[in-house]
């Protein structure tokens, strides 16, 4: 065989990896000797950072080489986020390394969007953005503000998505770059659509020019912007076969992020049809797989989702079910902050059915949660529903004690619109 096994591979890896580093020492030495031994001053800054400079660069190259070549990319990310992040840093430090700092940025971006980490993902694209345009690099400018505008979208900075994704658009048009241009429209169709503007024509457009470029996955964005304009106007059923259809075309394991949004849109809608035996039999097709891609995550957090949208329904027994089925499933992973966001709503659907003990067990593990990992948000939102399981008992006074407990606590914090929106409700 010609081919070299896994194992082989890593320790050419490595051996590649130790002459460079040797190479970049030996490079450092020769920096401060001069002839016949002598050496230069220690003051020799802009060498030793030339140094620095370089060995970030050979780190950077070494991180993107590991991430691409991870056989699971979803366990390697939040383990070496901030050194993936550093990765970044050093490429985007000079326009020299452009092609370094895409690479990584357009490979991390996938995973990056589920940490919600906008602030500093929209500096790392505004930069790379700026040397896209001195390199004259038009597909890749087109890519990073078609980036900025999902960002912006998510911060729900709607026209300033609208502005970085028109732009995209017409780059990838000018380009003729049809399976881009058609995702980069149907993004823009669903941000129009948040502006009171009608993108499902503009989507379905996408559609028909994704569809004669033949590429599958471009389909399949599409389709996930389709399902979610449907949802937008609550028309239940054309969204979920929008989602079905990008579900069915992301089944192979690069596109897991892309399976998993489909599989949240699909799941969203069921649960607002109240299809709760499908929705049921789905998990039970699912489980066996998203638990062998280590996902239990996923799991938890869309059994999580069902029970809001059971709750809203004012289904507390499916409610009730869906949240238990995330405890046991959080139970494996142990993330406190989800434990007691369920805590939390467990404790308020015990108390709508009157089972007042349990609920005042359940919120009390939620407060003691929130207290400890100092979310004061979440724990004020705790302490309010357990002053609602006093006040059910009578116990008025200690209710009254717990929410000037939970205002003086609020009082002491930034006024967030979140913290002054729950101070009022608390006054009230």
């Amino acid at each position: 065989m010609n081919g070299k096994s896994t194992e082989e591979k890593a320790h050419a890896e490595t051996q590649n990896y130790q002459r460079k580093n040797f190479a970049l020492f030996a490079s450092f030495a020769d920096f401060f000797r001069v002839g016949n031994g002598n050496h230069r001053p220690m003051s020799s800054l802009s060498k030793w950072q030339e140094i620095r400079r370089r060995q970030g660069i050979t780190n950077a190259e070494r991180w993107l080489n590991t991430l691409t070549s991870s056989p699971n990319p979803f366990q390697l990310v939040p383990q070496e986020y901030d050194n993936l992040l550093r990765a970044i840093e050093y490429a985007l430090d000079s326009p020299a390394n452009f092609d370094l700092a895409y690479r990584l940025i357009q490979t991390l971006h996938t995973y990056a969007i589920g940490y919600a980490d906008w602030e500093r993902w929209l500096i790392y694209l505004q930069k790379a953005h700026q040397q896209s345009q001195l390199a004259e690099k038009k597909y890749e400018e087109a890519t990073l503000m078609d980036m900025m505008g999902y960002i912006h979208r998510s911060q729900g900075d709607f026209k300033k998505a609208e502005t970085c994704l028109s732009q995209a658009v017409a780059l990838y048009k000018q380009q003729s770059c049809m399976s881009d241009y058609a995702v980069s429209l149907s993004n823009l169709a669903s941000v129009l659509e948040s502006l009171g503007q009608d993108g499902l024509d503009v989507c379905q457009n996408a559609l028909r020019i994704a569809d004669r470029s033949h590429d599958e996955i471009a389909r399949a964005r599409v389709l996930l912007n389709l399902s979610s304009i449907y949802m937008r106007r609550r028309e239940w059923q054309a969204g979920l076969q929008a989602a079905k259809r990008a579900y069915k075309l992301t089944s192979q394991p690069q596109h897991t992020v892309l399976n998993t949004r489909a599989l949240f849109n699909m799941l969203s809608c069921l649960g607002n049809m109240e299809k709760w035996d499908e929705i049921n039999a789905t998990f039970a097709q699912l489980a066996d797989d998203l638990t062998q891609r280590g996902d239990i995550h996923t799991l938890a957090k869309l059994r999580n989702n069902l029970g809001i949208i059971a709750l809203n329904l004012h289904n507390l027994a499916e409610a009730e079910q869906q949240w238990h089925e995330a405890l046991k499933l959080q139970s494996t992973i142990q993330d406190p902050a989800e434990m007691a966001y369920l805590y939390n709503n467990l404790g308020m659907v015990y108390t709508q059915m009157g089972e007042l003990e349990t609920a005042e067990e359940l919120l009390q593990n939620a407060v003691a949660i929130q207290e400890q990992l100092q979310d004061f948000y979440q724990w004020a939102n705790a302490m309010d529903n357990l002053a609602e399981v006093y006040e059910a008992r009578g116990e008025t006074a200690v209710a009254r004690q717990l929410r000037q407990q939970t205002i003086t606590r609020l009082q002491s914090l930034p006024p967030t619109t979140q913290i002054q929106a729950l101070l009022a409700k608390l006054d009230a």
